[in-house]
């Protein structure tokens, strides 16, 4: 008579929450980044959320923004909504988020700001 061990026990609900969570966030994960760019090497001084703005001024249906170091790089993730365009996406993410694009950046947002506040009426 040979009694096999139990190595599966009963979950405790909080337990099967965690693991529910889990796996809902790995498949979440799965599908944002289904259609992706990776672009290698940008420059480190770009944030998500900056990143989100010039891909919505280029017209470009983002669904996530992820980072990767490798090597001491950042590597950019780009999560597509569509698959459609996709070399059209990936020409036009070629030349951004560069550290000549940053700089070109952070003018024009220096600019912005400086010209909306000569038009402040008193």
């Amino acid at each position: 008579t040979s009694t096999k061990p139990k190595y599966k026990k009963e979950l405790s609900a909080e337990e099967r929450k965690k693991l529910h969570n889990k796996t809902c966030t790995l498949k979440q994960r799965k599908r944002y980044f289904r259609f992706q760019i990776t672009r290698d090497d940008i420059d480190k001084r770009f944030t998500a959320k900056q990143i989100k703005k010039i891909l919505k001024q280029h017209n470009i249906p983002v669904t996530a923004v992820s980072f990767s170091s490798r090597t001491n790089k950042k590597a950019l993730i780009i999560g597509l909504k569509e698959i459609t365009k996709l070399s059209i996406y990936e020409n036009i993410v070629a030349d951004l988020f560069t550290k000549q694009h940053y700089e070109q950046f952070r003018n024009d947002k220096y600019k912005s700001r400086s010209s909306s506040r000569h038009h402040l009426v008193i």
